[in-house]
């Protein structure tokens, strides 16, 4: 069973995913552990798994245990990388998604947050094991001197042009994306079904993933027209009056920035956004975070989203705080229904911070809520209104 580690900032669980989906649409049995649950194939356990502080190397047992896979694949965390629970893993592959500014909570400054993340390809990858990232990435230099000095080989993907997997060009429709590439000298085209840059890059890293294994290019791209995002991540949950409503888990500013600005660039009409910030940990964020919303929305709305222990009032007011135009809405249902409300057609509306969760934490409770289930729940009573 290879062993293969995918860490970053943003991307990780999508990356995962798309890789799990083509692995085993290439006929491979595939175990994958992340966000989202553990999935065994085609089988989801949605049980959280802390990753930050189990012991992988017993979790790894236990899947070659119980399970006959070829692969498995986690989301190795920062705070997990921290505290070393990776080292001596003997990782395969190790593939950096992207690193922004995230994290300082648990790592107090942004040098030692990326020194954590290079030290997956410093302790985990075993000599010999493959190390993929972004060519342009803040860290790329850093990676490449590391595996220079343990003899790993690297390959890398983006943009720039020495990239081992280059994306050219790229143009988005409704949903579907065209792209150019060129890999290995020649160049080629695909088109994938799903929008949004950083799904782009997301699927970059697996298809690169996939091709080390030693799966063919053209295997590969005959699957990659039929894959589908994660639950929760850019997740078109329903046309309601004309105008798209998506769910996204986007909760720090890169993640943020890039929704909007795909947004603005993809529709002439105006963009939605319901968003809060969580409780007790990225109070740093929270201004940035507001700015942006500030910045690229065109209606705001302010709401809660996990305020844990802290008095979910003060959250609000410090993004309005830099959010000027956003209006507070406390209860994140009402957020929702009257943004839902305010829609025309063409619109889009943003509902972002939670993604996939399914509760609110508030004073150590998870009450449930799910924003998907509040959307389509209100576009049905209204479609019921107009019967």
């Amino acid at each position: 069973m290879k062993i293969i580690a995918i860490t970053g900032t943003n991307g990780k669980t999508t990356t995962l995913h798309l890789a799990h989906q083509l692995l085993q649409s290439c006929g491979y049995h595939v175990a994958s552990l992340g966000t989202l649950g553990l999935q065994i194939n085609e089988e989801m356990n949605k049980e959280p798994v802390l990753l930050g502080s189990n012991p992988m190397g017993s979790i790894i047992e236990e899947i070659q245990y119980f399970y006959d896979v070829d692969f498995f694949l986690f989301e190795a965390y920062s705070a997990g990388l921290k505290t070393n629970i990776y080292k001596d893993l003997e990782v395969n592959i190790a593939l950096l998604t992207n690193i922004t500014k995230d994290h300082i909570d648990v790592h107090e400054n942004y040098s030692k947050y990326k020194s954590a993340k290079c030290s997956l390809f410093h302790n985990s990858l075993k000599r010999n094991g493959l190390a993929i990232y972004r060519a342009d990435d803040p860290i790329a230099g850093r990676i490449d001197t590391i595996c220079k000095v343990n003899g790993n080989p690297t390959s890398t993907f983006g943009f720039h042009s020495q990239s081992t997997l280059q994306l050219l060009n790229y143009t988005s429709s409704e949903n579907h994306t065209n792209v150019k590439l060129k890999f290995h000298g020649k160049t080629f085209y695909t088109n994938l079904p799903f929008v949004a840059k950083p799904n782009i890059y997301n699927w970059l890293g697996a298809f690169l993933l996939c091709s080390s294994l030693g799966i063919s290019k053209n295997q590969l791209l005959s699957h990659s027209n039929s894959l589908l995002l994660p639950e929760g991540r850019f997740e078109i949950v329903t046309q309601f009056k004309g105008a798209k409503v998506i769910v996204d888990f986007a909760n720090n500013p890169a993640a943020l920035e890039e929704i909007l600005k795909w947004a603005n660039e993809n529709h002439n009409a105006a963009i939605h956004l319901v968003f809060g910030a969580s409780g007790g940990i990225k109070q740093y964020q929270r201004k940035k975070m507001a700015t942006i919303a500030n910045t690229y929305a065109d209606r705001v709305y302010i709401t809660d989203d996990n305020p844990r222990e802290e008095i979910p009032d003060h959250i609000r007011m410090e993004l309005k705080q830099y959010c000027k135009s956003g209006v507070i809405i406390p209860d994140r249902r009402l957020a929702i229904q009257n943004a839902m409300d305010q829609l025309q057609k063409n619109d889009v509306l943003l509902i972002v911070g939670k993604g996939h969760e399914t509760y609110q934490e508030t004073n150590e409770l998870r009450i449930p809520f799910n924003d998907k289930d509040v959307i389509i729940k209100y576009a049905n009573s209204f479609t019921t209104a107009l019967a």
